[in-house]
């Protein structure tokens, strides 16, 4: 037995009974629920090592589609900490996550099977950088909005970019395609929720009084289904309708699935993400390098997408859709008041930035009206200063490696146009998971997108 393999085997039979010392001091606090979680994150780090590293694509699932004010409903450990028994406020399965990957890591350093270039190393630059500037500025109580917003979904990326060993794509295929039969169930719900403008967690939304609750009904009803917020509704069938132009061959089977998340986002009540959609709609692989069958493609397309707006003007839904249009100057007028008071402020912010401060500042104009944060990239200018251009130049030395790099480009877009990220939610998931995917189908054509690993 060699001396890598006496070091991986201590650490894999130490650090269980490092946790059960833990677990003794953990139990006799208010906070024995993370112990499931840790549990989960060894079970889930075996299956890892037995079905493949392929099998934490659905690991991700649950945090995808359960609302998080109700994930303390189904999960036990709630998000927001209304029960007492989560006051570090991670996700339950963002600790498990972490704790498969921190293993994995450190088996793999033993092991010598990582790769250290240039995304490696500006990713660890990135998760070092803000983590102290978090703590130097906020000290724990930033941490939460860390770890879910950025740690958590960079890992997720990093598990399959820094590892020598190949993925394999097809497993990763079968386990997307899940994933978007979820997401086909979770619409056919949301259309029989706008259809009797009722849901069945209305209750716990109720209970939780999220902020949003009341604009779920301003302007006509917007549906919330299992996911919560009707803005994230949207980003998830935008992000299903990327998956499946990257999943699914079959025109007779990609476009119906594309109408139905389409009239979902309708359905949503968000005007950007549904406008987006059609940039998602008339993407094809070969849509830069012409040809008739690409030609063919863009023109079913475009006959599709003139039946959806011609439909949707001739209903009810068409006529709430446009009043919302109609009513979009007082959320435009704050994003632009923002980037007014960004642009002549941009050199009198502090370097470092407040880390992580910005969801509880408030800033005002000039005329002392207040200025909302509703631009994510202004946000995290504000949490981190001038270190955003670190964050900045990792997405684009990740874009460079991944296929799709047209629809990473949408959900950037898309992602810009409200809070996303500058709050905690699940939206750098949602791009980094894109990201991930994306990386692991350019890994079956590199000489394609003759990528480089240095």
């Amino acid at each position: 037995m060699t001396t890598t393999q006496i070091k991986t085997y201590s650490i894999i039979l130490g650090l269980p009974l490092l946790c059960g010392a833990a677990f003794a001091v953990l139990l006799n606090t208010h906070f024995y629920v993370y112990l499931i979680y840790i549990l989960l994150g060894f079970v889930f780090y075996l299956l890892m090592k037995l079905l493949g590293k392929e099998s934490s694509f659905a690991f991700w699932i649950p945090l995808f589609i359960v609302a998080l004010v109700a994930v303390g409903r189904f999960f036990l450990l709630d998000f927001y900490d209304h029960n007492g028994l989560n006051p570090f406020k991670i996700h339950p399965f963002v600790v498990a996550w972490l704790i498969a990957f921190s293993l994995t890591l450190l088996e793999d350093l033993l092991q010598r099977n990582v790769k250290f270039d240039k995304v490696v190393i500006t990713s660890v630059l990135v998760i070092g950088v803000f983590f102290l500037v978090t703590f130097l500025f906020r000290g724990f109580s930033g941490f939460s909005m860390l770890i879910h917003n950025y740690i958590a979904p960079i890992s997720f990326f990093l598990y399959f970019y820094y590892q020598k060993s190949k993925v394999d794509a097809t497993k990763v295929q079968r386990i997307v395609r899940v994933l978007i039969w979820i997401a086909v169930i979770i619409g056919v719900i949301g259309i029989l929720e706008y259809m009797v403008e009722s849901n069945p967690l209305q209750n716990i939304y109720d209970e939780e009084t999220p902020t949003w609750l009341d604009s779920t009904f301003r302007d006509g009803y917007r549906i919330k289904t299992i996911i919560g917020h009707p803005l994230d509704n949207g980003l998830f069938f935008l992000f299903s309708m990327m998956i499946v132009q990257l999943n699914i061959k079959s025109a007779k089977v990609k476009y119906p699935l594309l109408l139905l998340f389409a009239v979902d986002l309708l359905l949503t009540g968000s005007r950007s993400f549904f406008i987006i959609s059609f940039l998602v709609f008339f993407y094809s692989k070969d849509m830069f390098s012409g040809g008739l069958k690409s030609l063919k493609q863009s023109s079913l397309a475009l006959v599709l997408s003139a039946v959806i707006g011609l439909v949707t003007l001739a209903t009810p839904l068409g006529t709430t859709f446009l009043n919302r249009v109609g009513s979009a100057g007082d959320s435009s007028e704050a994003r632009w008041i923002l980037l007014d008071y960004f642009t002549k402020h941009v050199f009198s912010f502090q370097m470092l930035g407040l880390g992580g401060a910005t969801e509880t500042i408030t800033l005002v104009d000039q005329f002392n009206n207040p200025v909302y944060l509703e631009n994510p990239w202004v946000i995290l200018f504000f949490d981190v200063g001038y270190l955003i251009l670190l964050y900045i130049f990792l997405l684009y030395l990740i874009l460079r490696r991944v296929q799709g790099t047209f629809l990473v480009l949408v959900m950037l877009l898309a992602l810009s146009g409200y809070n996303s990220f500058g709050v905690r939610n699940n939206a750098n998931f949602f791009l980094f998971y894109l990201l991930a995917y994306g990386y692991v189908l350019a890994q079956e054509q590199p000489d394609a997108r003759k990528l480089k690993e240095a």
